[in-house]
């Protein structure tokens, strides 16, 4: 005759599969959750004051196809101009600033695939730089 396994030792090992099943699933297809919630972080930290003068937030919105959160600022027609005349490093190492720091929360929501791109442009809507944030925190 076999001996009957232990009820515990039994549901100890289908906790100990779940849990591990849990932690090593792969994210899910959309990633749309990350990126919501990305996106209403990113809502609160421009509105909270990160922008310079002249600098004002258009939008924030979700790029599901690209796995992508895209920040569009607007400059000011002065600001715009004065930006303008620098060199293109310049000019995106002026839009980078406007990253998140690393230390920001938004970096531990997003997933490593999932980028934040900010994109500035002219009041009447030409873009001066578009900056990977993931890519200049480097």
């Amino acid at each position: 005759m076999r001996p009957r396994p232990r009820p515990l030792l039994v549901l100890g090992f289908v906790l100990a599969m779940a849990a591990v099943w849990v932690a090593y699933a792969p994210p899910s297809p959309t990633m749309g959750r990350a990126l919501k919630d990305a996106e209403a972080r990113l809502n609160e930290f421009y509105r909270g004051g990160a922008l310079p003068p002249g600098w004002r937030l258009a939008e924030v919105s979700v790029v599901s196809r690209r796995h992508e959160v895209w920040v569009d600022v607007r400059l000011a027609d002065a600001a715009a101009a004065a930006l303008a005349e620098r060199p293109r490093p310049a000019i995106a190492a002026a839009v980078a600033r406007l990253c998140p720091p690393i230390s920001d929360p938004v970096w531990r929501i997003l997933q490593p695939r999932q980028e934040i791109e900010v994109r500035a442009a002219t009041e009447s809507g030409q873009v001066l730089a578009a900056v990977n944030c993931r890519a200049a925190a480097r």
